[in-house]
């Protein structure tokens, strides 16, 4: 390490001047002395004398270099949290050694941010953004940048913002300073790893860290919404009490274009939802009052009309969600229902699908379920995608289960085994990102990659979790969580006893967080 060497440089030298120092000093003792006595006695006087100064340099210099062991060890307990409600230790009165032991410091401090974000549960992790916060502002006289920023205290509150920001908000500096942080940030963002949350989790755990999000909307002071990415930088206990310091990079114009483009995809796809019914009409019209005058070969054709006519209607629920999704308009009202009737009723409407194909499905739901609480129009689109995705990938005649039972209380779990093609291990991470498919399979099996994002969205909007293992060339086995009806007592519910949450699970009308 390159401060390690004038470090044990200073160490040594200390030694050599201090010993040499006591020498020449017992030297001058022995030969005043003697002066006074018989040589034999000076000498002895000399000796003694070394012998005392050398002891209480040794303990000069032991102190001095215990300093060091000291602040390392009160950072580390620091970080342990072994010590709290105090400064991080100062290294002011290690003179020399200050520099090199502050650079030991930060080391510590990033590893201990860096093993703590590891376990900070996020979907996905983002970096911030083109390493534009890799030097944040540390004083207030440094708030010269052309990105609106703001010093934050350890009470939140915002004790400077730059001129940047009062530019930006359109607010002069005293209606910005003295409030708090979240009166001026109003954010909204697309999922639960929100700032509010990140903070909580670093100020437990962690003494410096530093994140950031894309896409987060911001309600401006005049009720306008500009889309942001947001970059913050955490220091805790700061000696200036400048806990946090925040940088606004709008991209509303770039971010705006983007939507006008998933708009315009959302409204095409809307388009079709009404010729898709009537033909659906028709062939449910055809399949009633024909079936019994078609041969088998006509028959085969209406149900496999029937299923192309399903499927399309699948894939236009996908993308007029996604659009939902990404706007945070996907509005869930949790109502009580019977599980059991719920899976049963969405299985007969695959049935078709699944005869189609030549897959049998087996069902495997367990008696007496407690009552769930779940949007029904979403939950079964959670269903049709698991499902559709067990026949997609399953190329022989073996069974697909589908099985529903109570996991523990308050949890109603649903699985689809197949014993398909399976997944690698390499692709399991990725498996509900949106837009995701496998190489290996794209060409051969048709799909948008939405499904199952969509389906991880809507159950994580329900408070569940879905998960799936899989084994490549053995089969996948995909599991969802829904809660039961009476474990949602807690959240307020509406005069028809239900419960409404947006996309993201967050109760309606609370989607701007507060502290």
């Amino acid at each position: 390490m390159e401060y390690l060497k004038p470090y044990k440089n200073y160490i040594a030298s200390l030694n050599i001047v201090w010993h040499l120092f006591c020498i020449f000093l017992s030297a001058g003792v022995g030969y005043g002395a003697s002066y006074l006595f018989d040589i034999p006695a000076s000498i002895l006087a000399g000796s003694i004398f070394l012998v005392v100064s050398i002891t209480f340099s040794d303990i000069f210099l032991a102190k001095s270099a215990l300093a060091t062991t000291e602040f390392l060890s009160n950072v580390i307990l620091y970080v342990s949290s072994e010590i709290s409600g105090t400064a991080a230790p100062s290294a002011a009165g290690l003179k020399p050694r200050k520099e090199f032991m502050e650079r030991l410091a930060n080391y510590v401090y990033d590893m201990s941010s860096k093993n703590v974000m590891a376990l900070y549960p996020v979907k996905k992790a983002t970096d911030t953004p083109a390493s534009e916060m890799v030097n944040a502002p540390k004083s207030k006289s440094s708030l010269k940048s052309p990105l609106p920023y703001l010093v934050i205290d350890s009470k939140y509150t915002i004790i400077c913002a730059s001129q940047s920001a009062t530019n930006y908000f359109n607010l002069p500096k005293e209606k910005i300073e003295g409030q708090k942080f979240f009166d001026i940030l109003k954010l909204s963002f697309s999922s639960d790893d929100t700032l509010d949350n990140w903070l909580g989790f670093v100020g437990e755990r962690s003494v410096i860290a530093d994140r950031s999000w894309e896409r987060v909307k911001l309600t401006m002071p005049d009720e306008s919404t500009r889309q942001i990415d947001l970059a913050v930088h955490f220091s805790k206990n700061d000696p200036d009490d400048q806990e946090i310091v925040a940088v606004i990079f709008d991209h509303s114009a770039k971010y705006g274009r983007d939507d006008d483009g998933a708009s315009f995809v959302a409204m095409a796809v809307h388009e079709l939802r009404t010729p898709l019914t009537v033909m659906r009409g028709y062939i449910e019209v055809f399949e009633e009052e024909l079936t019994d005058k078609l041969d088998t070969e006509q028959a085969e054709f209406l149900r496999n009309l029937s299923a192309q006519a399903q499927q399309l209607g699948s894939f236009v629920s996908n993308i007029q969600n996604l659009a939902r999704i990404e706007s945070n308009d996907l509005e869930l009202e949790l109502k009580s229902n019977d599980w059991a009737k719920v899976l049963n009723s969405t299985l007969d409407d695959m049935d078709i699908r699944a005869k189609v194909r030549h897959k049998v499905v087996k069902r495997k739901i367990a008696e007496d379920l407690p009552a769930v609480g779940i949007d029904r129009g979403t939950i079964y689109e959670v269903i049709v995608n698991l499902l559709e995705n067990a026949i997609k990938y399953t190329h022989t005649d073996a069974p697909i289960t589908v099985s529903a039972y109570l996991k523990e209380p308050g949890w109603v779990e649903t699985t689809i085994v197949d014993q398909g093609i399976g997944i690698p291990d390499s692709l399991i991470g990725h498996i509900f990102d949106k837009f995701y498919r496998s190489h290996r399979t794209s060409k051969s099996v048709g799909g948008t990659g939405l499904g199952l994002f969509i389906s991880k969205t809507i159950v994580d909007a329900h408070g569940g979790q879905i998960w799936v293992k899989s084994k490549e060339g053995e089969g996948s086995t995909f599991g969802f969580t829904i809660p039961t009806f009476d474990s949602l007592a807690s959240e307020g519910r509406s005069s028809d006893n239900s419960i409404e949450r947006s996309a993201h699970g967050w109760i309606k009308n609370h989607t701007l967080y507060r502290r």
